[in-house]
């Protein structure tokens, strides 16, 4: 993977998509969500840890919130996935070197 992009502020780097299936209203949800997610865990935790779950949780619950349906969500540095989803509600994307999988299944 290359060198992720600094944002434009010199904060969290950009997010890198490497797989969408959804309307571009909730790539912005899902990629605000998670940015807002990953800041607050960087400045509770001071950059030294993620704590993946809670960033994973937190973003499920904005998606459950917005939109109807059972959503998933995996957080993480390291991990491998082969997921049945709903037809246009999937996005796989890094902010620097965590990655997000968020899709919809029943």
């Amino acid at each position: 993977m290359t060198e992720a992009k600094k944002s434009e502020d010199g904060g969290i780097p950009e997010p890198n998509v490497l797989h969408i299936e959804m309307n571009q209203e909730m790539k912005v949800f899902a990629i605000k969500s998670a940015t807002n997610s990953y800041t607050t865990m960087l400045s509770t935790t001071g950059g030294i840890s993620l704590p993946y779950k809670d960033l994973a949780k937190s973003i499920k619950a904005a998606f459950d919130n917005e939109y109807p349906g059972s959503w998933h969500v995996v957080v993480g540095k390291s991990f491998g996935s082969f997921v049945t989803n709903e037809v246009g509600c999937i996005i796989y994307f890094f902010i620097g070197s965590v990655g997000f999988l968020i899709f919809k299944h029943g």
